[in-house]
């Protein structure tokens, strides 16, 4: 009876549980422990196991025979019982350099984080020629435009005083005969209050030849505003204002609705101000303002062409039709063939994914606003007379803050456009000075820098 259990755990069979487990040594081991298995009393005292002799034979009975296997299974793997030990070490050893990890300056990890929220490299440097002036004695007449983003927020009285100093300031430098506002934003039930407010900022442009267009189709969107100057140039009689583009587009609602345009008409010339539709962020607009017989650019063309005088259109165009009217391209190896027109425009955003696809830098703006030059007999005044000048804008992204305007980064997107007749070194009248003023010129407004034009009339 007790040689048939020591029989089950033979050296034969813990030697085939050792080579099963793939280690020599754990079938030496097996064997030394299957004999006192054998003597043990525990076992010689089982009657059960002792007298079942086909217990080893029936196949439903093989299960039972592996308990008795298990005192070798477990002397089997003590040689492998180290590794456990060396794993151990190895993750300390891990554990410990993450930890030196952690411990480094937290320094090394912010400068990703700060890198997201500055604008490009810069600063890119203004470079300008200096402004001209018109012959001592010579009749003139200045006009200035620029984007308020928000007129009710320059006058209120309740707000800090910095934009309406600021508008003052601006003013009192250039003393324009016309000052033209866009992006007032008033709805027409304001107009009154804006009025009273405007009159102890600037009394002399509160008067009767001042003319408001706001928008209908949006409350507080939009709108542009000629306010004259009480006894200059354009302060007279046969001075007319209306508003949109007669004749042209009648039935636009865009044109007629929201406020965009105004036109002054002198007797030497007229003076179209004007807040052209951005695209949108997603180019909702972009076929409306770009579609060759019905979009915005080409009906503008058509309108000037109406006038039996020159004509000048100033504000902001949204649009930066140079290739050094914005910022993104100052990177480009081949800036300056872009600039000189030497690469075409559609070719001019490789390397500038972001520009391709928005509002005011796209290749069909910039195509469209050409088309528009040349339809409507028109020239960018400033480029023009400055053909060489570089980093000069006149918006800058609130996006980045004060830093994107401190770097330079802007686009140029107000202009004074003006009929070829205007830029005759003879011609009666003529545009002398077209400019662009910076931060150093005047104190801001708004996102935008003021733009103007001096005629000799």
């Amino acid at each position: 009876r007790t040689k048939k259990p020591a029989a089950a755990a033979s050296p034969a069979e813990a030697e085939a549980v050792g080579e099963a487990a793939g280690d020599a040594e754990a079938v030496a081991e097996a064997a030394l422990a299957a004999k006192p298995a054998a003597k043990s009393p525990r076992k010689k005292s089982s009657p059960r196991k002792a007298s079942s002799p086909p217990a080893a034979a029936t196949p439903a009975n093989e299960p039972a025979a592996e308990p008795e296997a298990e005192p070798a299974l477990e002397c089997a793997p003590k040689p492998a019982a180290k590794k456990p030990a060396a794993r151990k070490k190895k993750k300390k050893k891990k554990a410990d350099a993450d930890a030196d990890a952690e411990a480094a300056p937290e320094e090394e990890k912010k400068p990703k984080a700060k890198k997201a929220k500055k604008p490009p490299p810069g600063p890119i440097e203004r470079k300008l020629g200096p402004r001209a002036a018109a012959p001592a004695g010579a009749a003139t007449l200045k006009v200035v435009s620029i984007n308020v983003a928000g007129l009710r927020a320059v006058l209120d009285p309740d707000k800090p005083p910095a934009k309406r100093e600021a508008l003052a300031a601006l003013v009192a430098r250039e003393d324009p005969d016309v000052l033209c506002l866009n992006e007032h934003k008033l709805k027409e039930e304001d107009v009154e209050q804006a009025t009273e407010r405007l009159e102890a900022v600037l009394p002399a442009y509160v008067n009767s030849k001042s003319r408001w267009a706001c928008s209908t189709a949006k409350k507080g969107y939009s709108g542009v505003a000629i306010l004259v100057k009480a006894g200059g140039a354009a302060d007279v009689a046969e001075a007319t204002v209306a508003e949109g583009m007669p004749g042209v587009a009648d039935d636009d609602e865009i044109v007629t609705a929201e406020g965009r345009v105004l036109t002054l008409t002198l007797p030497a010339l007229a003076v179209v101000a004007t807040y052209v539709p951005n695209s949108g962020q997603q180019l909702q607009r972009l076929e409306y303002r770009t579609k060759a017989e019905d979009g915005w650019d080409a009906k503008m063309a058509r309108y000037v062409k109406r006038f039996d005088r020159p004509v000048a259109v100033i504000g902001d165009l949204n649009c930066c039709v140079n290739a050094a009217d914005f910022h993104n391209a100052y990177v480009r190896p081949n800036f300056d063939a872009m600039r000189a027109g030497e690469v075409p425009v559609a070719e001019q955003y490789v390397g500038l994914s972001g520009p391709k696809k928005q509002a005011g830098l796209t290749a069909e703006e910039r195509t469209s606003f050409g088309a528009m030059l040349e339809a409507g007999g028109l020239a960018d005044s400033f480029r023009r007379q400055h053909p060489d000048a570089t980093g000069v804008f006149s918006y800058y992204s609130q996006r980045f803050g004060a830093a994107i305007r401190e770097a330079n980064k802007g686009l140029r997107l107000d202009y004074v456009l003006v009929t070829e007749g205007l830029l005759k070194p003879d011609a009666t009248p003529r545009l002398v000075d077209s400019f662009v003023l910076s931060d150093a010129d005047t104190p801001q407004i708004a996102d935008h820098l003021p733009v103007g034009g001096l005629f000799v009339l």
